[in-house]
């Protein structure tokens, strides 16, 4: 006992709804293919840093607060970390017994972001050493390790 109005907007309904499931099929099938690519490129690229780090020898680094907690998992702790800010001064450190190691530590290094504030302060603090101290340059990173540690803060 549907009239015609009444068929055209059940049929209307449907071919919203079909419409909405298409969508997001489409959606979930690009973030599974392509929207993931930066996260997995991501994920690599903290691995190498992080092999590259142990490659090189360092057990202790300074470096900022997420490139930190990356380094410290991608390790198992085997590198320690201790958060500098964009001036080189102590971050936010949240676990004490790794700023405590850095502070024994007799040859540290640094894990800086291009360009950041906190690489360019480094660069400056290093003069014409900061050259010699570059291990690598890694996914968008420096590794430093320079022969005697940059601590201003002290």
């Amino acid at each position: 006992a549907l009239g015609v109005a009444g068929r055209l907007a059940a049929a209307l309904a449907t071919t919203v709804l079909a419409a909405l499931a298409a969508t997001s099929l489409v959606v979930t099938v690009l973030f599974a293919t392509a929207g993931a690519a930066p996260g997995r490129r991501e994920e690599r690229q903290a691995r190498t840093m992080a092999a590259t780090v142990r490659g090189a020898g360092l057990r202790e680094v300074y470096g900022e607060y997420w490139t930190c907690n990356r380094l410290v998992f991608d390790t198992a702790e085997e590198v320690v970390c201790g958060v500098l800010d964009g001036d080189l001064s102590p971050g936010f450190n949240r676990y004490p017994a790794y700023w405590t190691r850095l502070a024994r530590a007799t040859r540290p290094g640094y894990v800086l972001a291009v360009g950041a504030p906190a690489d360019r302060r480094l660069r400056e603090l290093l003069g014409d050493r900061a050259d010699t101290a570059l291990l690598a340059e890694v996914g968008g990173y420096r590794v430093y390790h320079p022969t005697t540690p940059v601590r201003p803060w002290r």
